[in-house]
């Protein structure tokens, strides 16, 4: 049993591409239920957020999508671009992605992305936030 979270384009793997939902499993949520009920999140700490959709395509990780102004789009990526890498370890995968994006540190953290743009492989910094400050609407007077 889980709780659907996050539509991915690949949902069985390999050369289907057949969309699904990413389900966090209930084991996972009962140990933060009581901070979602009652504050809409969990208390520990903000991973890392970049701003961006990516898609693992025959063993590469495109960008799918980058949220405006975002920390991505401040760092440059745009749709299109494959990432090769995360601090100079390869991914190839969304799921190796978000392993090591996590494994960076908090959110606030700035993430070292190797990324193809057209012939050539750049490193970008991306300095991380929490995605919750990205999504929380701005006052507006």
């Amino acid at each position: 049993m889980g709780v659907g979270s996050l539509v991915v384009g690949d949902a069985v793997g390999g050369r289907a591409q057949i969309p699904g939902n990413m389900f966090v499993p209930i084991d996972l949520l009962k140990p933060i239920l009581g901070d979602l009920i009652a504050q809409g999140k969990a208390s520990s700490k903000a991973r890392p957020w970049l701003g961006i959709n990516t898609q693992d395509l025959q063993g590469k990780l495109i960008v799918t999508r980058v949220s405006p102004e975002s920390p991505a789009d401040k760092a440059g990526l745009v749709s299109g671009d494959i990432i090769v890498g995360i601090r100079g370890e390869q991914v190839q995968s969304q799921a190796e992605f978000y392993r090591k994006l996590w494994a960076t540190g908090d959110a606030g953290a700035e993430v070292m992305l190797d990324v193809l743009k057209g012939t050539e492989v750049k490193k970008l910094g991306v300095q991380s936030i929490d995605r919750e400050t990205y999504l929380r609407p701005k006052p507006v007077y």
